[in-house]
């Protein structure tokens, strides 16, 4: 089967990241087809960090391109919903980066009106798209600081991880047992600008979130924690209580290696882990740390659901509830009440 070529819109941290991760599938089932970025110079030093042989400084042009079979969005959230119905319209497969959209207004706008808009803007894009996929010390985008650009902090931002994990695994579950997802009913939630109180914002710190009218902390329920203040590193851990057992996720930091230095000089330009503030002291470098979070999988998932004309793991339907449950989560932390859910 001919590779599928995949375009790229967006040029910074995300769509390294995704490009990393098609490495393995070069060549067998994918290409590297195309990159777009609203800076022209973005787009090209991209394309020469990872062989990509066209550059467009418009998606428009790169989704209109014959050369281009997939539409792999990776930029800002506020782009996403508008960029995956153009793709769909080209006649083009889609992966979205979460969110799959959100609302971009003020952060004053009332919470109901976000939820409804949000819901607006993920049903734009499925009814388009055929497929779609749906802790640590601060997101490395300035557009993450803003809610017109971002559509949230940490709960939309970083919570669509954890919140996606366990809608995913109540889907599967509910599939396996009756032929059909469980799906949320009510979602309660607190969110809080920790880093904005007045005996914090003049101090010192390591903490690199800028959070202008987004929160930057969130605790969720099902044994998952979402936040922008956590120093060490990102932390992803996931703790399910079975019926009949326990399961204990340790993503990040993994601790199948650990290493120690007294003075962070002894470890030289290595690298250790995400978003580590210094290398002194106990470390645990992941031995192959994107494995470990998935991203590998996950793309491949997406390009054998595109070759094998299925219903990706991540789909249509996790993507939407995932972020449903987040503006749910804002109007219960706004209003202090649980917040039901409409379900057949």
């Amino acid at each position: 089967m001919t590779p599928l070529r995949i375009g790229l819109v967006g040029a910074r941290f995300a769509a390294d990241l995704h490009a990393v991760n098609y490495r393995p599938l070069r060549g067998s089932k994918v290409e590297l087809a195309a990159v777009a970025a609203r800076s022209r110079a973005s787009a090209e030093a991209f394309a020469k960090r990872h062989d990509v042989p066209r550059v467009f400084a418009d998606y428009r042009r790169l989704v209109e391109s014959p050369d281009v079979d997939v539409v792999d969005i990776c930029s800002t959230t506020d782009t996403h919903h508008e960029v995956a119905i153009a793709a769909a319209r080209a006649g083009k497969h889609v992966i979205v980066e979460k969110p799959l959209s959100g609302w971009f207004g003020e952060a004053s706008d009332p919470r109901e009106a976000m939820l409804a808009g949000a819901l607006r803007n993920c049903d734009a894009a499925l009814e388009a798209v055929a497929r779609a996929e749906e802790s640590h010390s601060g997101s490395h985008a300035a557009y993450a600081a803003r809610w017109k650009t971002s559509g949230g902090g940490s709960l939309l931002r970083m919570g669509s991880h954890p919140v996606g994990v366990v809608l995913h695994l109540k889907h599967h579950e509910g599939r396996r047992r009756g032929g059909r997802p469980i799906r949320a009913r009510a979602v309660t939630a607190e969110v809080a600008g920790l880093m904005r109180l007045p005996d914090v914002a003049g101090l010192p710190r390591f903490i690199k979130t800028r959070a202008e009218d987004v929160e930057d902390w969130d605790g969720t329920m099902a044994t998952v924690h979402a936040n922008d203040i956590t120093l060490g590193g990102v932390r992803n851990t996931l703790t399910a209580y079975l019926t009949n057992g326990v399961i204990q996720a340790n993503i990040n930091p993994n601790n199948a290696v650990a290493a120690f230095a007294p003075d962070a000089a002894v470890w030289g330009d290595e690298y250790i882990t995400e978003k580590v503030e210094t290398k002194a002291g106990w470390q645990f470098p992941s031995p192959e740390e994107d494995w470990m979070r998935g991203y590998p999988q996950e793309l491949e998932d997406f390009v054998d659901a595109i070759r094998e004309r299925r219903e990706p793991l991540a789909g249509a339907l996790l993507a939407r509830e995932v972020v449903e449950v987040i503006y749910a989560g804002y109007l219960a932390a706004a209003t202090g009440r649980r917040v039901e859910l409409a379900r057949p």
